[in-house]
């Protein structure tokens, strides 16, 4: 499948947006006067860690000298942020009545143990890239990250984190349509007019079929046995070609209801990227079109008593 004609959607995709108040932690705060909260439109596809220095900046002043240059840490409603997750999905696991904006605390000290490390940009992009060829992997074997030079690795990185849509799927659009070193390949996905004929589809002879829909299920809020704060869940993975055995394509109420069935309830749904897809959506469409930055689709699961 081509991607060369779904421009203006991988597009909308990436500018998705989430509107937050950051705050900062009271008992962080070491001067008299209280410091303005920050008010931002937060790329969904991004991480914190991308996106917080001009806020951190901010709230070093109002804080004790001994704590000001350690790691910051986010915190919802009482609930650490794992932000090595993507923003908008940290948002549709939490966020579950669509607060907006989203009411965030940011910490400088008593940061919990439990929280990933991530103390560099570097150090984030190396969690990043690691999603990434674990998620090729899955589809290719490895096979498309392998055949991609440190400077298109780089590239990937860069596109991301300066917020560049084009720079960035010019190389992300070889993973998505399994397009290998050697082999013709369509134009870049960013490229073209805005009607999206930005070029010939990928030759099928250097194209290389998923073998696996790269997913990772996030579960809702776990609560505690001793009633303490409640905690996200690991989010669970499985094999799930985007065919069957019969060559029939693979929709999502076939993940949610057979691959998945044990872990969802009657009435459970899923947000992907902010949206409820419709159950005979192709799981190999979502994957493509509306996966994060990382290549796998997240999927968070709501309990039917969220039904929007």
């Amino acid at each position: 499948m081509s991607l060369s004609g779904d421009r203006e959607i991988l597009r909308r995709v990436w500018e998705g947006r989430v509107a937050a108040c950051i705050t900062l932690a009271e008992e962080d705060l070491s001067t008299f006067g209280e410091p303005d909260p920050h008010y931002l439109m937060l790329p969904r596809i991004s991480y914190f860690p991308l996106v917080l220095d001009k806020v951190r900046k901010s709230f070093q002043k109002h804080v004790s000298p001994e704590v000001r240059d350690q790691e910051i840490w986010l915190e919802y409603d009482g609930i650490p942020l794992k932000l090595h997750y993507p923003i908008g999905v940290l948002c549709d696991v939490l966020n579950t009545e669509g607060e907006a904006p989203w009411m965030l605390r940011l910490h400088f000290s008593n940061r919990p143990a439990s929280l990933i490390s991530l103390p560099t940009r570097e150090s984030m992009e190396s969690q990043f890239l690691s999603c990434v060829k674990e998620a090729d992997a899955l589809k290719h074997r490895g096979a498309v990250m392998g055949s991609l030079q440190s400077r298109e690795h780089k590239q990937l990185w860069q596109g991301l984190l300066n917020d560049k849509f084009d720079q960035f799927w010019s190389v992300n659009q070889r993973l998505m349509e399994g397009s290998n070193s050697t082999g013709s390949r369509s134009s870049p996905v960013g490229s073209g007019s805005g009607t999206g004929r930005t070029g010939d589809a990928v030759d099928k002879s250097s194209s290389l079929k998923f073998r696996s829909i790269p997913f990772r299920l996030h579960l809702p809020l776990q609560d505690p046995e001793d009633g303490g704060v409640p905690t996200m869940c690991v989010p669970v993975m499985r094999l799930q070609p985007p065919d069957t055995d019969s060559n029939r394509t693979v929709l999502l109420e076939h993940l949610l209801q057979h691959t998945l069935s044990d872990l969802l309830s009657p009435g459970d749904y899923v947000v992907i990227q902010g949206v409820v897809p419709p159950l005979d959506t192709p799981l190999l469409w979502l994957s493509q079109h509306l996966s994060h930055p990382d290549n796998f689709l997240h999927l968070c699961v709501r309990r039917s008593t969220h039904r929007e």
